[in-house]
């Protein structure tokens, strides 16, 4: 098992889309219920032939699919593990394009499965990637994988991730539910549904526990006082995502201490706006202070105008080296 990474051993729960329950994501509300630890683990998500994760940026979607399948591959288990997005660019049809996606070790696996008669499950990461460039990709990915696996498609199970803010319920869901009447049928069968449908599950938060294990894995000092310095600066949400958690870590070693939210807040926008705009784009194309300047003035028209979505008609590398800002 990748030993950069520390297995979580996330949970899931069925999404919710009630307004009135949306404080019930907050990291400090998933403590337990009667004892019992919330949620399902992934290994339950897998009995049912078609399941969406959905999660926000940051909080261990890929990580959670990579260790899942390493874990029960480990165990003698059909699980593979690949990007969406590498469907897309696979140029092959056939084996080929799924072999090209998957990772190289685990190759001959998945051409023993093929020529075997057992299930397997398939993990696909990243619906929101898959539709950076056109959302059209991401309908040919699905298209491709179904068609790569051929008739052995009535063998697979699915679990696929997706960015919660990038998830479209009707347009996404659509060619999922195509598949359904291909896949393998659940393993524990509902009475109360006459028809398989597509689960929807959300990740859930680090809890306390798993915070605490993410912290001992990367060798941070002084776990429960870092613990306690999170409650103190209110940074509960921060700590929610991993990612989001491992930025606490590395400020807590370098300055022995988190400061306030404010403080917090500000750092990790910074931080994001020369990070994710390298991951994507490459080297970013505009300074740092005119990226930030940018990010203020697209806060204040999502809080002035109500919205939180922004069409972009131009191309971005079109701006120069310095551009000009929104």
């Amino acid at each position: 098992m990748s030993s950069d990474l520390a297995d979580l051993r996330r949970r899931y729960q069925p999404v919710t889309l009630a307004k009135e329950v949306d404080a019930d994501t907050s990291y400090a509300l998933w403590l337990g219920l009667d004892g019992k630890e919330p949620g399902e683990p992934i290994e339950d998500l897998a009995q049912e032939p078609l399941t969406v994760i959905l999660g926000e940026a940051r909080s261990g979607k890929t990580t959670e699919l990579k260790l899942a399948a390493e874990r029960n591959a480990a165990a003698g288990q059909n699980w593979f593990f690949l990007r969406i997005e590498d469907l897309v660019a696979a140029e092959s049809q056939g084996d080929a394009a799924i072999a090209l996606a998957i990772d190289a070790a685990r190759e001959s696996a998945f051409i023993d499965w093929k020529n075997g008669k057992t299930d397997a499950v398939f993990l696909l990461d990243a619906v929101d990637e898959a539709k950076i460039q056109r959302a059209s990709d991401y309908r040919r990915a699905v298209r491709k994988f179904q068609t790569a696996l051929g008739k052995e498609f009535h063998r697979i199970r699915m679990i696929l991730s997706c960015r919660v803010s990038e998830w479209r319920p009707r347009d996404d869901l659509e060619p999922l539910k195509a598949l359904l009447p291909h896949l393998a049928r659940p393993t524990k069968i509902d009475p109360s549904k006459a028809e398989p449908t597509v689960a929807l599950v959300q990740i859930i938060p680090l809890d306390e526990e798993r915070l605490k294990i993410l912290a001992q894995h990367r060798g941070i000092p002084g776990v429960g006082k870092f613990i306690q310095a999170i409650k103190e600066a209110d940074a509960t949400d921060f700590a929610g995502r991993p990612a989001d958690a491992i930025e606490l870590m590395e400020i807590w070693q370098r300055q022995g201490r988190l400061g306030t939210l404010t403080e917090l807040v500000s750092e990790n926008i910074d931080r994001k706006l020369v990070e994710d705009a390298a991951a994507y784009l490459g080297s970013p194309t505009i300074s740092a202070d005119r990226a930030r300047k940018g990010a203020e003035r697209l806060a204040a028209a999502a809080i002035l105008c109500g919205t939180s979505n922004f069409r972009v008609v131009c191309v971005v590398r079109s701006f120069g080296t310095d551009g000009a800002v929104i």
